[in-house]
């Protein structure tokens, strides 16, 4: 069985793919910024790593025993040392470099649906760098165009409104379909993606 590294793994994603690889009988490492957040995949056996994907020191020896890494941290929202310039840029060129280093097997990058080199907003423009990155790097991969999350977007950006407040948010004029997928999707997609 391949060992996996989930980079972000105390996220909707990363929760998800560490919890059901460990499931399926592999060895998870778990690369987080707050070890607190990660006591529930810590229990369920994961190896926890404390790092910074801004900060190449932190990130030394993390993937010397992985086959396999999974990216699943973003700073689309964030601020400061965590914006998205330092993590979505400058963070994932360098997990890339350390995973080509460390010599890993297979690097599975979660981009966005709609990442494109013009696209009016700097995340999905970020997103398309680096997977331009990755394709470069000469690391096995797989790039995975993901539209926003069933479980965390419907209900943040539409549900909980509808629950609170007897109202729903649309987004623009409300005549553009909205693709939405749900976690354990993507990681039935990531499991077909390096047994290929």
């Amino acid at each position: 069985m391949p060992h996996l590294l989930v980079v972000g793994a105390n996220g909707v994603l990363g929760s998800a793919t560490s919890k059901f690889f460990l499931r399926n009988g592999f060895k998870v490492s778990a690369l987080i910024r707050n070890r607190e957040k990660a006591i529930e995949i810590e229990k369920a056996g994961a190896t926890i790593f404390q790092g910074d994907i801004t900060n190449t020191a932190s990130l030394r020896n993390i993937f010397n025993e992985a086959d396999v890494v999974v990216t699943a941290a973003h700073g689309m929202l964030g601020t400061g040392k965590n914006r998205s310039q330092n993590v979505d840029n400058e963070g994932h060129k360098l997990i890339i470099n350390e995973a080509k280093r460390s010599g890993v097997k297979h690097f599975i990058y979660t981009s966005i649906n709609s990442a494109s080199p013009d696209h009016p907003i700097d995340f999905f423009r970020t997103k398309y760098l680096i997977e331009q990155y990755l394709i470069s790097s000469g690391l096995n991969y797989t790039i995975l165009r993901l539209p926003a999350f069933m479980e965390w977007h419907v209900y943040n950006l539409l549900a909980k409104n509808i629950v609170e407040k007897g109202k729903a948010t649309i987004l623009g004029r409300g005549i553009n379909p909205t693709n939405f997928i749900a976690v354990k999707d993507i990681v039935a997609a990531m499991i077909s993606s390096f047994y290929q």
